[in-house]
């Protein structure tokens, strides 16, 4: 899963917004690969090694809470602190450095240990500092990075941003759970299949779904974005194409089949939100040539087939904007008195959606009236 979220927004490397989160998945990606037993052989048959998959593994891990606490931390409601972004710096170069030295050290000095890299004894082996120093930056970036997520979950209002960081705030909980089981296997020397070391491969397992899931969302939620704006705009585009047909000067960009509107790809919450506005901008022009009366027949009308709410309006809407637009048509006067029509749209552009959508689908179920038809009925009228 990390690696497909990887390879498909790749683009997002390169994008200042989500760059963190994309290092954080890369980070993590490298991380699993490095527990498999086979990448694990790998490094040691290349390398020859011991244990310098666990280490690669341990440093992969920083980097991505050391990020991600640099996430947790940005809050663009106020000035972001000098003072905290030093401290995280210098704590983590802090520990890096201390870790580094000390494996080099073990390395060199070809220390004994146990599974997983852990010492021999918490007391008597240099690679226990190596150990403390990286489950006391993990306590510390995990506790603060929980807190500052808890925050933001609950000032966001994008569902799934909202779900990606609780994810996340989620897996920050795990990592402080792990640190606590990870410093008694190091103390009392529990071995694989311990109530610690359980506690350990659960926490873990743990912060390593959680994290994965929520920085997928956050990665590839643009491109479910674009292809539900790609549908939507898709799905409008019958209603849009009839009425900007009458009025063609609020198109901007021409579309003129279906299939080309299909193959348009890119820039689709653009295209979606300009296809709104077209679509509103020819509701509001062709309601001039409705009038009171058919307005009151329509919503009659309506009424007498039992729709009520969405339906309702979007029946009324689509009846009075096919009248509207046959008139113009056929060359009619514009109304003495523009009704209100088209007035029922949302306050944002998911409510706006919702309303359009069930304008689209009355206008698609009405037979069009034709210009010649709109005349006839218009000299029918006007005879005394």
């Amino acid at each position: 899963m990390s690696w497909t979220a990887l390879i498909l927004r790749t683009q997002a490397a390169f994008s200042a917004r989500q760059r963190p989160v994309w290092l954080v998945l890369l980070a993590l990606a490298v991380e699993i690969a490095l527990l498999q037993d086979v990448v694990a052989a790998t490094v040691l048959r290349v390398s020859g090694v011991p244990n310098l998959d666990v280490y690669l593994g341990g440093f992969c891990h920083v980097a991505m809470m050391s990020i991600l606490w640099t996430i947790a931390s940005a809050d663009s409601s106020s000035t972001p602190s000098r003072l905290g972004r030093r401290f995280r710096f210098w704590f983590t170069a802090l520990t890096v450095t201390v870790m580094l030295v000390v494996e080099l050290w073990s390395i060199v000095g070809a220390e004994m240990t146990r599974h997983r890299a852990l010492p021999m004894s918490a007391s008597r082996n240099i690679i226990t500092v190596g150990w403390a120093a990286y489950l006391v930056f993990m306590a510390v970036a995990s506790t603060d990075s929980t807190r500052r997520l808890w925050r933001h979950g609950r000032a966001a209002s994008f569902g799934a941003l909202r779900l990606a960081l609780a994810l996340l705030c989620l897996g920050t909980c795990a990592s402080v759970v792990y640190v606590a089981g990870r410093a008694v296997t190091i103390v009392d020397g529990s071995e694989p299949g311990s109530p610690s070391a359980l506690l350990v491969m659960y926490a873990s397992m743990t912060y390593f779904l959680c994290f994965v899931l929520g920085c997928a969302i956050v990665v590839v939620a643009p491109v479910v974005a674009g292809v539900r704006a790609w549908w939507q705009r898709c799905r409008l585009f019958h209603l849009w194409r009839s009425l900007t047909e009458a009025v063609p000067g609020v198109v901007l960009e021409e579309t003129p089949s279906l299939g080309r509107d299909l193959l348009r790809i890119r820039r689709n919450a653009m295209r979606l939100q300009r296809r709104v506005i077209e679509i509103r901008d020819a509701a509001i022009t062709l309601r001039e040539w409705v009038t009171s009366e058919q307005l009151a027949a329509v919503t009659a009308e309506v009424s007498e087939q039992g729709l009520s709410g969405m339906a309702a309006t979007g029946a009324v809407t689509a009846r009075c904007l096919a009248l509207g637009r046959a008139a113009k048509q056929a060359g009619a006067a514009r109304s003495m008195e523009v009704p209100a029509v088209a007035t029922s749209g949302g306050d944002d552009l998911d409510s706006e959606l919702r309303w359009l959508t069930a304008v689209r689908t009355a206008y698609r179920e009405l037979p069009q009236p034709s210009a010649d038809e709109h005349s006839r009925a218009v000299n029918r009228e006007r005879v005394p």
